[in-house]
């Protein structure tokens, strides 16, 4: 993954157009194209046409979730680093069941300055991501 470009492409899926303008709010001086959508359907025609490096999932998506998503995600792009953003702590237990490189699990209370700094570290080296 090559953030030396003019800027790096992050999907966002969430329903919650709260969270997508939150999100959008804490990145817009940075010098990504943050691309966000609602539903995890756009989600993969939007897979098929651009190449993301970094998505940024709602866990409880409409209709599905967001671990099916990035399985589908993973399918065609197999090394796409993703932050998954939750309001609930349980869920962070289901994340270790996927392959290299591991989801990184955001609890939607962080502070915006943690979820930049992630969003930052894991386009830096997005082989290693940092522990949460």
């Amino acid at each position: 993954m090559d953030c030396s470009k003019p800027f790096c492409t992050i999907l966002h899926v969430d329903d919650d157009v709260n969270m997508l303008n939150s999100v959008r709010r804490q990145l817009r001086k940075e010098p990504y194209q943050v691309v966000s959508v609602r539903t995890a359907k756009d989600a993969l025609k939007l897979s098929k046409l651009l190449r993301f490096d970094l998505a940024v999932l709602d866990v409880n998506l409409s209709g599905t979730n967001g671990f099916r998503l990035l399985k589908k995600l993973r399918a065609q792009q197999q090394q796409l680093p993703v932050i998954f953003l939750s309001g609930l702590q349980e869920e962070c237990l289901f994340y270790r069941a996927f392959p290299s490189p591991e989801p990184v699990i955001v609890q939607k209370q962080e502070s915006a300055l943690n979820f930049k700094n992630m969003v930052k570290t894991i386009l830096k080296n997005p082989e290693t991501h940092p522990e949460v």
